[in-house]
C-alpha cells in the first residue's frame, strides 16, 4: 500500500500537466496565446472608441508635401472618424498639424497659418487604429511561433508574440506594406482584456529597414469622444 501510495505521488504531477494541456491553459492558470489574442481582438470589436499614441521608435515616417512625422496622437470614433495632432517636419522647418477624417471627407491644418483648416480634395492613406489591430489579430492568433514574452516588468498586462506578414498589419498607420514579415509584441490589460500596447519590429512599409520599430499604445477605449468636421 505505501508503495503504491508513493507511486501516485510521483506520478501526481505529471498527471495533472497532462490535464492543464487538454485545457489548453498553461501551469499559471493563464489562457492559450491563442486564445488570449481572439477574446482580446473580440473585446476590442466591441469598443466604438480610443485614444491613441502611434509612435516610431527609429526614425521619421514619411507623410504628406514632403514632411516627415515621427508621432501621432488622436482619437478614433468607429465607424468612420479619426483625428489626430502631429509635428512635422521638412528639412529644418517644424510644423504643429492637425488631421480629422470624417467618412471620405478629410481636413488637415494649414502648415503655413496655424489653426487654419483646409480640405483635402486628393486624400492621403491614413490607417484606422482600431480597424488595423483587429485586422492583424487573426494571422497573430494564427502565428506558428506564437507565445507568451516577458512583459518587462509590467503586472498589469500579458504580452503576446508572434510573427506575421507585414501587409497583415499595415492597415494600423495606411501606406504600402512590406514584402516580408514583422514581430508582434501584443500586450492585454489582465483587468478587462482589452489590448493595450502593439509594438511591430520590422519593416511593416515598403522602403523601411528591417531594424524599424513602431509602438501603437491604446487608452480610455469607450469613453465618450466627439470628432466633428471643422469646416
Amino acid at each position: 500500500m505505501v508503495r503504491n501510495v508513493r507511486r501516485w505521488r510521483a506520478l501526481l504531477p505529471i498527471a495533472l500537466a497532462l490535464v492543464l494541456g487538454a485545457c489548453g491553459a498553461d501551469l499559471a492558470g493563464r489562457p492559450t496565446p491563442r486564445e488570449a489574442v481572439e477574446r482580446a481582438d473580440a473585446a476590442l470589436q466591441r469598443v466604438a472608441t480610443a485614444h491613441f499614441v502611434f509612435r516610431s521608435e527609429t526614425g521619421d515616417m514619411p507623410f504628406v508635401q514632403g514632411f516627415t512625422v515621427r508621432e501621432f496622437e488622436g482619437d478614433v470614433v468607429r465607424p468612420d472618424r479619426l483625428a489626430f495632432a502631429t509635428k512635422a517636419r521638412r528639412g529644418a522647418v517644424v510644423v504643429a498639424l492637425e488631421f480629422r477624417q470624417i467618412g471620405a471627407a478629410q481636413f488637415m491644418t494649414n502648415p503655413l497659418v496655424p489653426g487654419q483648416w483646409l480640405p483635402i480634395v486628393a486624400g492621403i492613406s491614413i490607417g484606422d487604429v482600431l480597424t488595423g489591430i483587429s485586422a492583424g489579430a487573426a494571422p497573430l492568433a494564427a502565428a506558428a511561433d506564437l507565445r507568451y514574452v516577458d512583459p518587462g516588468g509590467a503586472t498589469d498586462v500579458d504580452r503576446i508574440a508572434g510573427t506575421i506578414p507585414a501587409a497583415a498589419i499595415a492597415q494600423v498607420v495606411g501606406g504600402n506594406p512590406a514584402a516580408g514579415t514583422v514581430l508582434v509584441e501584443f500586450s492585454i490589460a489582465r483587468v478587462n482584456g482589452l489590448p493595450r500596447e502593439m509594438v511591430i519590429r520590422g519593416a511593416m512599409l515598403a522602403g523601411e529597414g528591417a531594424q524599424a520599430v513602431k509602438r501603437v499604445t491604446l487608452s480610455r477605449l469607450g469613453e465618450p469622444v466627439s470628432i466633428e468636421r471643422p469646416l
